[in-house]
Order: C-alpha cells, then structure tokens, then sequence
C-alpha cells in the first residue's frame, strides 16, 4: 500500500515537469534542415532512421552525396551524444547550476541566428 501511495505522489509532482516539457518541446522550431537535408533538433530518432536511410541507398547505389548526407547526419547524432555525455559530466561536478552553461549557449545560437538572418535579408553574402 505505501508503494501505491510512493508512486501516486511521484506521478503528481513529475506532471509539474511533464507539461512544461512537453509544451516547449512542442513550441520549438523542431524541424530544420542543414545543407538541405531536413532534420529534426529536439529528437534523435528520426535523424538515425534518415541517417541510417542515407547510408542505405549509398552503399547500394554507391552514391556519394547519399554518403554525404548519411554523415551529416551521423555529424548531428555524434554532436547530440557528445552533448549529453558531457552535460552528464557537469551535473555531477557542478550540480544544477550546470543549466547555466546551456542557457549560455543557446543564447550564442540565438546571437548567432539572428546575426546570420539580419545578412541575408541585407542582401550581404
């Protein structure tokens, strides 16, 4: 009985993390595409699915782009990887304050974008 009661009380406090969660996940740009080949930013799935696509019709039909673009993705889920492995290896010297670090390079990516937007649409490049 208080196993029932344990878990009643993990689920209720878990759903005040799930929903924002879920909604910013939803609100996210989550598809994206890098030298034309769509991929998803929020998830790692689809992109091995396309990877692993990529890399299949390259090796039959021995199409170097297919190959290419297997890379690339292969390039997104290495990075993806990388990422959580170390975001791992923070937590644990620098606890909480690790999310720090994130939101420090998201904003660099959001400078970034942003300054990369401002010269296309300056007609610059």
């Amino acid at each position: 009985m208080a196993l029932d009661q344990q878990r009643s009380g993990q689920m209720s406090d878990s759903i005040f993390v799930m929903i924002p969660l879920t909604l910013s996940g939803g609100l996210q740009d989550a598809y994206s595409s890098v030298d034309g080949s769509a991929y998803a930013s929020t998830m790692c799935v689809g992109n091995l699915r396309s990877g692993m696509a990529c890399l299949s019709a390259a090796i039959r039909t021995r199409d170097r782009t297919r190959l290419q673009e297997a890379g690339k993705y292969g390039s997104i889920i290495l990075l993806f990887a990388l990422g959580a492995g170390a975001g791992n290896l923070l937590t644990r010297y620098m606890g909480t304050k690790t999310i720090w670090i994130s939101c420090g390079l998201l904003m660099v990516s959001c400078l970034l974008m942003a300054a990369d937007r401002r010269l296309k649409s300056d007609g610059s490049c």
